[in-house]
């Protein structure tokens, strides 16, 4: 499984327009961080139905962008909600920031390959 973003899965859903790819990558890594803090603030606050919410809406963009391990960690806090295991959501959440630093290193590596093109 690749780290970060997948470009191959965004490409065959989005196509080859250059701009919209980059639009979409540029939008993604700022909207996952908000999202894996809104997890974090959710399991601080034993508020598993925020956290179950939030983790499945991030699971379908991040399946769009092709950021499978984040996808499959957002699978996993989901089923944790679903057996109350709250050591096991603070234990997934210690692994996000590893994920994001994967993505944000594709995304970047991507837009500076990529936005030069159509600006």
């Amino acid at each position: 499984m690749k780290p970060g973003i997948d470009l191959e899965t965004l490409h065959r859903i989005v196509g080859n327009d250059t701009e919209m790819l980059c639009d979409i990558v540029h939008d993604f890594v700022p909207y996952a961080q908000a999202s894996i803090a809104e997890i974090r603030t959710a399991v601080a606050g034993s508020e598993a139905e925020q956290v179950k919410m939030v983790s499945h809406k991030l699971k379908g963009s991040a399946s769009l962008m092709g950021a499978h391990q984040l996808v499959d960690v957002c699978a996993q806090l989901e089923a944790a909600v679903e057996t109350n295991n709250w050591p096991r959501m603070n234990y997934l959440l210690s692994g996000l920031d590893g994920l994001m630093r994967d993505i944000e290193t594709s995304s970047d590596a991507f837009l500076r390959t990529h936005e030069a093109s159509y600006v």
